[in-house]
Formats: structure tokens, sequence, C-alpha cells
């Protein structure tokens, strides 16, 4: 089988675990799917999280650079999430697993969860590599 997989993400200081998570939505995709890879845009990163360590630009050149993702855009946020999803429109719109007793619905400004079904969306939450993160990168480097 084959699937239209979306995984945004902030993608910063591209390290090993984006590598894996990517491989892995690559491998969901299957034979003959796609992945479509949301990188974070600066600003959204910035009232998200923090600032990013590199521009959206950067990122988007370094998830390219990974040779897995079919297409990569730019993700604006947090407001007009739902209509950038149906813009892609994916099978499958994956979430790390960090999401996971959080609210996802919110940060995406839908209703619930159940929107993900409303619309023939398969919502699937990735696993996180241990031990590495940007956040955990920049702690080390301080």
């Amino acid at each position: 089988m084959s699937f239209r997989v979306l995984y945004p993400g902030g993608f910063d200081l591209f390290h090993e675990a984006h590598l894996a998570a990517l491989q892995a939505a690559r491998r969901i995709a299957g034979p003959g799917g796609q992945l479509v890879v949301g990188v974070n845009s600066d600003q959204f990163m910035t009232r998200y999280k923090r600032k990013p360590m590199r521009t959206d630009r950067q990122r988007v050149l370094d998830v390219i650079g990974a040779g897995v993702a079919h297409e990569v855009i730019v993700w604006d946020g947090p407001e007009g999430q739902d209509q950038q999803i149906l813009n892609v429109n994916p099978d499958i719109y994956i979430a790390g697993t960090d999401w996971l007793g959080k609210d996802l619905a919110a940060q995406l400004h839908i209703p619930t969860l159940g929107w993900f079904d409303d619309h023939h969306i398969s919502l699937l939450f990735l696993r996180r590599t241990p031990g590495i993160s940007t956040s955990m990168l920049i702690e080390g480097a301080r």
C-alpha cells in the first residue's frame, strides 16, 4: 500500500533523530507513496517554541538534503493549519509522541482530533528518538 503522508515540524539544527523520523515517515508512505514535510516557518517557531537557530529556508534545505521527502513546504501557524493540512490532502498526518498528553487539537486550531476522522485522515504518533533533540543540543552548547 502507498499513502500520502504529511509530517510537519521544526527540524532546527538538523540531526540524526530528524533523519530517523523522516526515514520512518517515508517507510510509512510505502512504495509509490509520497512524503510531504512541512517545515515550520520562522515566525511560527518563534511564537510556538523559540526563535529557531536556522532560518526556515536553511531548514527546508536541510530536509531536502536528507533525500527522503517528495515535497518540502514552509508550514505557517498556528492559525490556518487546518486549511494547510487539507491543501496537502494527506492520507496520514504524523505528529511526534511528544504531543501525547498535550492538546494537539488546540495547537492545530481544530475543534477536536476527531477532525482528522471527519476528513478521512489517519493520525499517527511517531516515537521520538530518545537521547537527542534540538533543545538538548542547544542546552549542551551553553
